[in-house]
């Protein structure tokens, strides 16, 4: 049986319909043992109910459909699955940056900085430029109270530019993605990936 070659997603069954040649599919329940399995104590959903995750399909184009009394999910839908919910499950947050990683063979080693990831953030607009050029002018924050803040960098960046960052390590520290460490390339690695996946997802961080 075919399956997946994105790393995390390997272990799901993939199911062919000799009707429908352009869809794979995945048993619902294939998926839900998925992600339970991979469920972890910090996730931000607590508990996958199949309400919810059947629920989630249907409203999905083409996304969910019975066969042999059994519901299958089209891998398409697992995908957006994944990305709609990188902010809530770990596995999610993971599947996304394997794909991204096959998509552009990034490096998310060494070979960064957190410099390199804080100009990054500089150049990506989360929302319209006007919208966060104007919210960036009237937001106040204090810098000495975000603890994964690299303060040494402040120099290299103008006024509105730092607080930015500040912004951005803010809601990394209290994302999903943030694992206290001392080990810097575990936080370039972390702070590299809620970066990737803003990106990707056009999440608003102002």
């Amino acid at each position: 049986m075919e399956s997946c070659s994105i790393p995390s997603l390997s272990s799901l069954p993939i199911h062919h319909d000799e009707n429908d040649i352009e869809n794979k599919w995945v048993l619902l329940e294939d998926f839900l043992l998925f992600l339970r399995n991979q469920h972890r104590p910090t996730d931000k959903i607590k508990d996958i109910k199949k309400s919810n995750v059947q629920k989630e399909f249907k409203g999905h184009f083409n996304g969910l459909k019975e066969v042999d009394g059994h519901f299958r999910i089209s891998v398409r839908s697992v995908l957006r699955y994944c990305f709609h919910h990188t902010e809530q499950l770990y596995i999610c947050q993971k599947v996304v940056h394997q794909i991204e990683k096959k998509c552009f063979g990034k490096n998310t080693s060494s070979e960064l900085t957190i410099k390199d990831i804080y100009v990054r953030v500089v150049k990506t607009f989360y929302r319209s430029e006007d919208i966060e050029n104007h919210s960036l002018q009237t937001l106040e924050i204090d810098d000495s109270q975000i603890d994964t803040l690299f303060n040494n960098y402040k120099d290299d960046f103008n006024h509105f530019e730092w607080k930015k960052i500040c912004l951005f390590e803010h809601h990394f520290g209290k994302s999903n993605y943030y694992h206290d460490s001392d080990n810097y390339e575990k936080l370039v690695e972390q702070k590299n990936l809620r970066q990737e996946i803003m990106s990707i997802s056009a999440v608003n961080i102002v």
